[in-house]
């Protein structure tokens, strides 16, 4: 498997350093679970994540938040 997560889906709430921010979307905890689902059949041979934008503000959330996306993969 591919993993692929456009933090742009996840509710700006949880995610605010986004260009196109989805209100209403997952929040980070449902996209979250999802991902370490998928993480614990062992078959993910490739993560990646995008759409995080650093210039905006709220960026320090949006790191944190992308970077407990990206744990299940981090070893």
């Amino acid at each position: 498997l591919y993993v692929h997560v456009d933090v742009d889906v996840v509710d700006p709430e949880d995610m605010p350093a986004v260009n196109y921010p989805a209100p209403g979307g997952p929040s980070l905890e449902t996209v979250a679970a999802a991902v370490a689902a998928l993480a614990s059949t062992g078959r993910v041979v490739a993560f990646s994540v995008s759409s995080w934008n650093p210039a905006l503000p709220g960026s320090e959330v949006a790191a944190a938040a992308t970077r407990r996306l990206a744990s299940p993969f981090l070893r």
